[in-house]
């Protein structure tokens, strides 16, 4: 079927249901494909199951478009390669996807009206873009997943015209924005200092369906024969410090030779990595395995002995949360990880810390936690645990489907009450719905990383 066949049907099949009084929930993501971004996806997924009709706009990753119905989620994708250049790479990429966004958004705002969009940065342009529907009265909430202008400097410096124009469309976003969500706690404190209002602002971590990812049973051939895997999982971006990790390895195997290690993931160092890896004799001894499936990773973590989180002391790292930490915590597993803020927060004793962005502390680190079993299992344990007391994504997905019931039903004339099934009093019950259909999910092995 041609796009714009399935563009023209997509969005008709769900009429009948707008008729019937359901909320439509519009998520618009440039950074990753719809289903690449687990964060988007599972919030797209806990809308559907909370009875909103909901479409999800972002990049095909190529240079094809579609229209699907995925899980009962329509899924618009349009061409866009991700840029692999400077800033100017970043604006003919951010240029192309303005197009789209603008084209896709009209195409399904005239068939079905829109209630609620819900845009992820980065890019931070996509709720200015959209300001139209705003005043049409269409709700919007901001997912604050990266503070963009710090992310820039990371990557390219300070750069006085560009990064100023950075933090206009940051503050535009977060006060054109009926509602922020924020990923972590030092983000929620950056929305409130940098625009919105502080009871706009709701936090909900990116944390795992606790019941779905779960320890699995090691599969020993990922240790190639060695007696110990070291392991790292996540993109391999310039911010990330996989030229870090790389050699901290080379300088652990001056130490021993008893460890094989997996860096599993992409990005636009990854290429560097493995050329790196290879200049300082580590081929065969640390595997470039790219993206893996959910259930990869899964298997991945829980045959770990020891999983890095190498990530340069900056002012982007100390503020973010590193979902590959998460990841390492759920499945119980010990960390070694530069000493940042957030990090500290997540993982507090179940990690080792390492404050220098110096190779050789970190190579140090990874030595003496491989020589100490107990220690490891009680780091590991600490870590579910620590987890495990989040309540996991089942309570942020509460705290998003709490705010989209204020925000709709504020917009409904004269404060009218919520419909039958979506009152506040239901929430809880509501919570069960997400609960059983993530767990309906996890016993189908879905979730695809």
């Amino acid at each position: 079927m041609s796009f714009d066949e399935a563009a023209a049907r997509a969005p008709l099949a769900t009429a009948g249901a707008a008729m019937g009084g359901k909320r439509h929930v519009v998520f618009v993501t440039e950074n990753a494909a719809p289903q690449g971004d687990t964060r988007v996806w599972a919030e797209a997924t806990s809308a559907v199951e909370l009875g909103y009709d909901v479409t999800v706009i972002g990049p095909a990753g190529g240079d094809r478009s579609d229209v699907q119905t995925v899980e009962g989620i329509t899924v618009m994708t349009y061409p866009l390669r991700p840029s692999a250049g400077g800033p100017l790479g970043y604006v003919k990429e951010y240029t192309l996807a303005a197009f789209w966004i603008l084209r896709l958004v009209a195409r399904v705002h005239t068939r079905h009206r829109v209630d609620l969009v819900h845009v992820a940065n980065p890019p931070d342009f996509l709720l200015v873009l959209l300001l139209p529907l705003k005043l049409s009265g269409v709700k919007f909430v901001f997912d604050h997943h990266d503070l963009a202008p710090e992310l820039f400097e990371t990557k390219f410096g300070t750069r006085g015209t560009v990064t100023s124009a950075l933090r206009l469309l940051e503050r535009l976003s977060f006060r054109f924005a009926d509602g922020v969500v924020s990923v972590n706690e030092s983000y929620a404190k950056v929305a409130a200092a940098r625009g919105s209002r502080a009871s706009r602002v709701v936090m909900a971590p990116n944390y795992p369906d606790l019941a779905t990812f779960t320890p699995t049973d090691p599969d020993l051939s990922l240790k190639r024969g060695c007696d110990y895997l070291i392991v790292w999982v996540g993109v391999m971006g310039r911010q990330d410090g996989v030229d870090l990790a790389v050699k901290a390895l080379g300088h652990l195997a001056e130490r021993r030779r008893d460890w094989h290690a997996v860096f599993a993931g992409r990005g636009d160092m990854l290429v560097s990595a493995q050329q790196l890896a290879s200049s300082l004799g580590l081929d065969g001894r640390l595997d470039f395995p790219g993206h893996q499936s959910r259930e990869a990773v899964r298997r991945l973590i829980s045959t770990a002995d020891v999983c890095l989180s190498v990530d340069p002391k900056t002012r982007f790292n100390d503020l973010s949360t590193m979902i590959k930490v998460v990841e390492y915590l759920a499945i119980g597993r010990p960390v070694v990880a530069s000493d940042l803020t957030e990090t500290r927060r997540l993982a507090g004793d179940a990690a080792v810390y390492v404050s220098a962005d110096s190779p050789t502390a970190f190579a140090e680190a990874i030595d003496v936690l491989l020589s100490d079993r107990g220690r490891r299992e009680a780091m590991g344990a600490r870590g579910r645990q620590r987890m495990l007391a989040t309540g996991g994504w089942e309570v942020s997905a509460g705290r998003i489907a709490a705010l989209y019931e204020e925000l709709l039903a504020a917009g409904r004339p004269g404060g009218a009450a919520l419909p039958e099934g979506s009152t506040r009093s239901r929430r809880c019950r509501r919570g069960r719905r997400v609960r059983r259909g993530r767990a309906r999910r996890g016993r189908r092995g879905r979730r695809g990383g």
